[in-house]
C-alpha cells in the first residue's frame, strides 16, 4: 500500500506545483521527451524513405526482368516463325510449284490458276495465288490439310465450295493460298537501324 500512497503524494506535489505555476521541474524532462520524439520521428522517416526507395528499385528490377523474359520469348518465337518462311530467292515460282505438287499428290488438276500476286512491305513480301478446281470431299480435305500443315508457312483464304454440275460427289472449289517471304533471314530478329 505504501506504493500507492507514494504515488498519491507525488501526484499531489505535481498538482501543487502546477497551481503555483512552478514549471521549472517539468521543462527539462519535457524538452528531453520532445528531443527523443523528434529524433525517433526523423530516424523513422529516413528509414521509411530508404525502405520505400529499395522497394521501388526491387519492383523496377522485377519489371525489367519480366520485360527481358518477354522480349527473349518473343524473339525466340519470331526466329522460329522466320525459319518457316520459304526462301526469298524463289519467291517468283515457289508458291505455284508447291501448290501444283500438292494438287498432283491428291490427284487433282486445277482448272484455272489466277495471277500470282506479290506485295512488298518492308522486309516482307506477301505472295498469293488463286486456284479453281474440281474434286471430291476427301481430296479437298487432304489438300487443305497439306497446305495448312506444311512446314513452310502457307495459309488459305477465300475458300469457295459448291456442287459440281452433273457429277455426284464432286465439288467445284476455289481458294487463294498465301505465304510470306523475308528478304534476308540473316537479319531476322535484329533491331531496325
Amino acid at each position: 500500500m505504501k506504493f500507492f500512497t507514494d504515488i498519491k503524494e507525488g501526484l499531489s506535489d505535481v498538482q501543487n506545483m502546477l497551481f503555483e505555476k512552478n514549471w521549472n521541474p517539468f521543462i527539462r524532462p519535457l524538452a528531453l521527451l520532445l528531443i527523443i520524439f523528434i529524433g525517433v520521428w526523423y530516424i523513422n522517416g529516413v528509414a521509411n524513405s530508404k525502405v520505400l526507395e529499395a522497394q521501388r528499385k526491387v519492383d523496377a528490377k522485377k519489371a525489367e526482368a519480366e520485360s527481358a523474359k518477354e522480349y527473349e520469348d518473343s524473339k525466340a518465337l519470331y526466329d522460329q516463325l522466320v525459319k518457316q518462311l520459304p526462301d526469298y530467292s524463289k519467291k517468283d515460282e515457289w508458291l505455284l510449284s508447291q501448290m501444283l505438287s500438292f494438287f498432283s499428290k491428291v490427284g487433282v488438276e486445277p482448272s484455272r490458276t489466277g495471277k500470282h500476286m506479290l506485295d512488298e512491305d518492308g522486309d516482307f513480301t506477301h505472295s498469293s495465288v488463286t486456284f479453281d478446281f474440281e474434286l471430291t470431299y476427301e481430296q479437298l480435305g487432304k489438300l487443305i490439310e497439306m497446305v495448312e500443315n506444311n512446314e513452310q508457312f502457307m495459309r488459305l483464304s477465300n475458300l469457295t465450295v459448291s456442287r459440281a454440275e452433273g457429277a455426284l460427289g464432286r465439288l467445284q472449289a476455289g481458294f487463294r493460298v498465301h505465304t510470306l517471304f523475308l528478304k534476308s533471314k540473316d537479319d531476322a530478329g535484329k533491331p531496325a537501324k
